[in-house]
């Protein structure tokens, strides 16, 4: 799932930029976890937006760690080697499933 991002920069008129809009990320997330419900077995979603997001809300720091960059879209280094923690477990399984059933 996509994080939400907070970038610097309105819109000339002052409003948020549409791609900024955390109602489009949630429109965009709702889209995956249908995917994802369609394709048991061959879709995997890691929600990045539960984990950088937590409490459903943009957040530059996320349990003391500095996870995004100032520019409110990208991950830190610092967030990146925080959320491994979360992300890696998932990854492995899959690495795992593949080789068992012959793909690696």
């Amino acid at each position: 799932m996509n994080p939400f991002v907070q970038p610097p920069e309105e819109a000339p008129d002052g409003s948020t930029y549409p791609e900024n809009r955390t109602s489009r990320v949630d429109e965009y997330n709702q889209i995956l976890r249908r995917v994802a419900a369609r394709h048991p077995g061959k879709v995997t979603v890691v929600d990045l937006n539960a984990i950088l997001d937590p409490g459903g809300r943009f957040q530059t720091v996320v349990d003391g760690v500095t996870v995004r960059w100032a520019d409110g879209i990208h991950v830190t280094r610092a967030g990146g080697q925080w959320a491994e923690q979360f992300v890696l477990p998932t990854v492995a399984q899959l690495g795992l499933d593949a080789r068992a059933a012959g793909g690696g």
